[in-house]
């Protein structure tokens, strides 16, 4: 699709493409909202109850399933994806007016041993301040309350999907497909046994009835300029000082988060006289608002951090492990905080490398947000965009893709997403066209020339269109030969039908699709037999084309069923089909939710209205 398009529908319809960082959460969880203007990030599009479906969470799904799934046309793709959040919308208010979300320890323990947060295998307050502040762009608060929402999503999921329950009256079929073992004897008919050739008549004839096959590549020449995080990352430099800092002895602690100081002050009182902890916090009751793991903090935080620097230097005054400090007055409320670990610095070699990948993706990411703004203000808002003007705007470098076959998987044609965006485009030279985003990397591009697909001549293709004939007639005159067998099979036997056209034949016992070193059918042949069901007779004589050319004629002359499966082997079944059973009563259920809920529609909003729109109905 073309810049300008876009551009146009951008006000009235509410696009706005995501041309900067989509970094997918930790746990899938998260929204990234760079590239999108505060008015997209804030729209809701789905509403029921308090639960709110906002733009950006459509953008970044949107995203995620075109990346996945390249070939679905946009207007599927995003009836699929508004599906998909209606229900979850249905789901969340659901789950507002039922008691099923976690409670604080389960989000703390979600948080603590999500790899996103951790350096060196342990939890860091830098890590996840950079993901939730920087990625997400969310407060923490912010991010416990989508985390809860999501965990109790899962919940739903797990406990529906687990409660199905498979009996063995009802496992016993399949344990019987699953522990069948036969004899089968096979006739082989090679490719090598016949040999066709191609006239140059036909070989003519070939060509005029299928010219639309012989085209030239179509060619393409471009200038872009792309943002790709990893080669900012790469040009920041680390001091040895930086990384011995990043290195240093940490402390972790846990917060208590009190309603007001005289009752964080009398909590403390308790502690130093010695009540336990877990009798303290009852006693507080509601003035107790949340309480948690904080994780390690450095004594030094960031100007990104959550956490207050007042709270550090509380935690780095106490002394052993155990102990509390004195109530800590901070904008985002009274807390207590305890000592809960004085851990070592980790060996630096160990942990070097880790270490220069999150200071340079620290010290980058401020440069990457402003050249991400630049590049959306310099795209979406300058009145005639060019990648020169986009390069000069934005610091990156212009670069140029000579005149090259589009599918030369050459350069940065390499690139797939970027291939299909060209194919997608209206091959218009000299305009900007819709910027391609590849997971943190985006293009932006303009065609300079394009050659489309010519014509070849008849000698350019001959010895192609010959080959053609050749396997054409080759495979006709096997598949025919293996029909005339398999009827001989089911009169006179396999084995004497096989015989009498000197074609090759063998009787595998306990035939399974394994390799075997004695290779008389080949391994692909030995899947599609093993697949088909295992009727016994040559009345049911079959046949199988394999992709290696050779054609194939089985039947099973010995079928045996083991009904002892052993206890493991039919509980591991039963549990596989209870799952399938389950998934399908999950999503029986959250249709039923989803027509029950009283949901507020502002989709259209987000949609290209066109002629071809697909309206996908929920499975």
């Amino acid at each position: 699709m073309a810049l300008e398009e876009i551009r146009q529908n951008k006000s009235g319809k509410g696009v706005y493409v995501v041309i900067g960082l989509l970094l997918l959460g930790m746990i899938g969880f998260g929204t990234s909202e760079f590239g999108l203007n505060r008015e997209t990030r804030q729209t809701e599009i789905f509403e029921a109850g308090k639960a709110k479906i906002t733009e950006a969470e459509y953008r970044n799904r949107l995203s995620r399933v075109q990346a996945s799934n390249p070939d679905m046309p946009l207007a599927q793709t995003q009836q699929l994806v508004l599906d998909s959040l209606r229900r979850q919308v249905a789901l969340e208010d659901f789950i507002n007016q039922y008691p099923v979300l976690p409670d604080a320890a389960t989000i703390d323990n979600a948080i603590v041993n999500n790899p996103s947060f951790q350096l060196g295998g342990e939890f860091n307050q830098e890590a996840m301040n950079r993901v939730v502040q920087g990625q997400f762009r969310m407060q923490l608060s912010e991010y416990r309350q989508s985390l809860a929402k999501e965990m109790g999503l899962d919940i739903i999921q797990r406990t529906i999907i687990n409660s199905s329950i498979v009996s063995d009256v009802e496992v016993a079929p399949f344990l019987l497909l699953n522990n069948v073992s036969r004899d089968v004897r096979i006739a082989k008919i090679a490719a090598s046994t016949v040999s066709n050739t191609a006239s140059t008549d036909e070989i003519a004839a070939y060509y005029e009835e299928n010219k639309g096959d012989f085209l030239s590549d179509e060619q393409v020449a471009f200038t872009y300029v792309e943002l790709n995080p990893a080669d900012i990352e790469s040009t920041i430099t680390v001091t040895d000082e930086e990384i011995a800092t990043a290195n240093a002895p940490i402390r972790s602690a846990n917060y208590y988060l009190f309603s007001d100081e005289a009752s964080a002050q009398s909590a403390y009182d308790k502690l130093v006289a010695g009540e336990p902890i877990d009798a303290v916090k009852q006693a507080a009751g509601a003035t107790l608002e949340d309480s948690g793991d904080l994780g390690a903090i450095n004594p030094e935080v960031g100007a990104d951090d959550i956490v207050p620097q007042a709270i550090a230097d509380a935690l780095y005054a106490i002394n052993a492990t155990g102990q509390f400090s004195a109530p800590v007055v901070t904008e985002l409320g009274v807390y207590l905080v305890e000592l809960t670990d004085m851990s070592d610095s980790q060996p630096l070699d160990a942990v070097r490398d880790e270490l220069i990948a999150t200071l340079r993706a620290a010290k980058a990411e401020p440069k990457i947000r402003e050249i991400n703004d630049k590049l959306n203000t310099a795209v979406f808002e300058a009145a005639t965009p060019t990648v020169a003007a986009i390069a000069e705007a934005t610091g990156l470098a212009q670069q140029t893709q000579s005149l090259t076959a589009l599918t030369s998987n050459q350069g940065i044609l390499a690139t797939p997403e970027l291939v299909q965006s060209i194919q997608d485009s209206n091959r218009n030279t000299n305009e900007l066209q819709e910027p391609v985003v590849i997971g943190d990397r985006v293009i932006v591009y303009q065609l300079t020339d394009v050659i489309a697909p010519e014509q070849l001549a008849l000698d350019e293709v001959r010895d192609q269109i010959e080959q053609q004939i050749i396997a054409d007639k080759n495979k006709a005159e096997l598949q025919s030969m293996a029909e005339a067998l398999v009827e001989s099979a089911k009169t006179d036997g396999l084995e004497t039908a096989a015989k009498a056209s000197d074609y090759p034949v063998k009787l595998i016992e306990n035939f399974d699709a394994q390799m075997s070193e004695d290779d008389f059918v080949d391994v692909i042949a030995k899947f599609l037999i093993a697949q088909q069901p295992p009727l016994l007779g040559n009345e049911y004589a079959e046949l199988v084309d394999s992709p290696t050319g050779d054609f194939y004629v089985y039947v099973n002359e010995e079928v045996r069923f083991d009904e002892t499966a052993d206890d493991q082997q039919r509980e591991t079944l039963k549990a596989n089909l209870a799952q399938q059973l389950g998934a399908s009563q999950l999503s029986s259920f959250a249709n039923a939710i989803t027509e029950r809920a009283n949901i507020k529609d502002r989709s259209a909003r987000v949609l290209n209205a066109t002629d071809d729109t697909v309206n996908i109905p929920m499975q």
